[in-house]
């Protein structure tokens, strides 16, 4: 039986093909065409460029899809490299809008869109997590509060026994660490509240300084207090049910933050026995700011700023009797400049002065300097490089933070037998192995007995 197809083209219907075939040679058709094709193709109705159209080949499209999703290419980079290597005409893009449009079509495909419009929403990338609650080994709570949006715990066992092992008040002074807190923005439509603590068991082999760890982390909507008491209260609990030789349930621990008041209360409430060290950093840009603000002279503002915050000030006295003057002489500088900053002084900055140098007096291993928050800082500035500065899909920053967790304790692990950026402090060098006695141990042989 002989079966025809015939069509017109669209944009002049005089142009006319015919396939013909039979149903015992299906591998072998007839083609015809009638008529003349059109010297100018043109556009169709809705386009906003002239100019004749011309159908880009399929290794072309193919060419930009492999360069754009394989490699990961932006548009216009791809758009000017086969601009450059292609020989003919046939084997270029259309235009640079060809290749955008491509680009959405691979972001709608894949779920990711620019900003936070994606494939799935919020709440579908927090119904991923709850189920991963299950099992996962970084995803540990998924907390749902009426009026708020569903916060998230992260972190790994790992983190909690290190967490508590550098911090508690239990810990040799030398491995001790203040567990930091900060709250981090613009990393997804969530914010991000980390905790960080150095970890003394080892130093860098550049600045021989202790790296900094990340701890437990809060993806949360709110920055209240109710929504950190989820957060804290939870690793309170967390911490106090760790059974160990070496960790006592005493969870008594130095914490720190900047002055966001919902935050230090929420720490306060949920670890009733640690003590609190500010920001000194924050506290003085909060006091030369404020200065500015009523209008006190540049003069003035640093000659209080630098009595409060300078190398001979009042964050560094050596005892009590020192601080006592130094605060004097801020009070007085103050009265005799009219300046009608002492409520806030007395308020807001003096108490935390007084804090961090009562506990610099009393815990002799945070060393003679003003406690500031850059641990936290610096891991803050990290995370953001490590995502180009672009806001993630909550399921991809979950993800980008346990691969942060798991290259820091890869490179912890490497320590013991002295390879990678990190190496042993003498206390732990107990634990050092060699390099082979590692690699047969990975291979579940035992070094020293007959195999």
């Amino acid at each position: 039986m002989l079966h025809q197809y015939k069509c017109a083209l669209a944009c002049d219907p005089s142009y006319k093909r015919q396939i013909s075939w039979c149903d015992n040679q299906c591998s072998s058709a007839v083609v015809e065409y009638v008529g003349d094709f059109p010297a100018h193709i043109s556009q169709h109705g809705n386009a906003k460029c002239t100019g004749e159209y011309i159908r880009s080949r399929p290794a072309v499209l193919e060419n930009i899809k492999h360069e754009m999703k394989v490699k990961s290419h932006k548009p216009k980079k791809v758009y000017t490299t086969l601009q450059l290597h292609a020989d003919l005409e046939r084997d270029k893009p259309r235009n640079l809008k060809q290749l955008q449009n491509c680009g959405a079509v691979l972001k709608k495909e894949s779920g990711t869109t620019s900003g936070f419009h994606t494939k799935m929403n919020v709440a579908d990338k927090m119904q991923q997590l709850c189920s991963r609650v299950v099992d996962d080994p970084f995803v540990k709570g998924v907390f749902f509060v009426q009026g708020s949006c569903p916060s998230v715990v992260l972190y790994t066992d790992e983190q909690l026994i290190d967490l508590k092992r550098s911090c508690s008040a239990d810990t040799a002074e030398s491995l001790r660490s203040v567990m930091a807190v900060d709250r981090m923005f613009n990393l997804n439509s969530l914010f991000l509240t980390i905790t960080v603590f150095k970890n003394r068991s080892v130093t860098r082999n550049k600045t021989q300084e202790p790296p900094v760890f990340l701890g437990s982390m809060f993806l949360h909507g709110d920055g209240n207090t109710e929504m950190y008491q989820t957060f804290f209260g939870h690793l309170s609990q967390k911490l106090a049910n760790l059974h160990s030789t070496e960790l006592r349930l005493d969870t008594a621990m130095l914490t720190g933050s900047d002055k966001e008041l919902a935050l230090v209360h929420a720490l306060g409430t949920s670890f009733p026995g640690a003590k609190h060290l500010y920001c000194m950093i924050h506290c003085k840009g909060n006091v030369r700011q404020h200065l500015i603000d009523i209008g006190v002279s540049l003069e003035t503002c640093e000659r209080i700023v630098a009595l409060l915050f300078g190398a001979d000030g009042a964050i560094l006295s050596a005892d009590e009797e020192t601080l006592d003057n130094i605060l004097s002489t801020v009070m007085q500088s103050i009265h005799r400049n009219n300046l009608t900053v002492s409520e806030y002084m007395q308020k807001h900055i003096i108490p935390k002065v007084c804090t961090n140098c009562s506990l610099m007096w009393t815990d002799a291993w945070l060393g003679r300097s003003a406690w500031n928050n850059n641990s936290a800082e610096s891991i803050n500035h990290q995370l953001k490089l490590s995502v180009d500065w672009k806001p993630q899909r909550l399921t991809d920053l979950v993800a980008h933070l346990h691969d942060a967790v798991s290259l820091q304790y890869s490179n912890l692990r490497r320590s013991l037998f002295g390879q990678g950026d990190l190496q042993l402090v003498p206390l732990m060098c107990k634990h050092t192995h060699t390099h082979n006695t590692t690699v047969l141990r990975l291979c579940g042989i035992c070094p020293g007995k007959p195999g």
